[in-house]
């Protein structure tokens, strides 16, 4: 709920943003910004900025990215 929260808002302001969870993916032409689950967070790739709501999740995923 709170990533499609986040990119209502986002929407609402003028900015294009994308949304990724693990139930929708919805593109919006132009995105500058992603707004997704921790869960599907692209942990890989340097976006150059995270906000992040669920500090936990993100460290065992990022954990998890690097010993594979």
């Amino acid at each position: 709920m709170l990533a499609w929260e986040v990119q209502e808002k986002l929407l609402a302001q003028g900015v294009a943003c994308n949304l990724v969870t693990g139930q929708e993916l919805v593109q919006v032409d132009g995105a500058t910004h992603i707004s997704s689950t921790v869960e599907m967070a692209d942990v890989v790739i340097d976006p150059g900025a995270y906000v992040v709501m669920s500090v936990f999740c993100l460290c065992v995923m990022v954990r998890l990215v690097h010993t594979l």
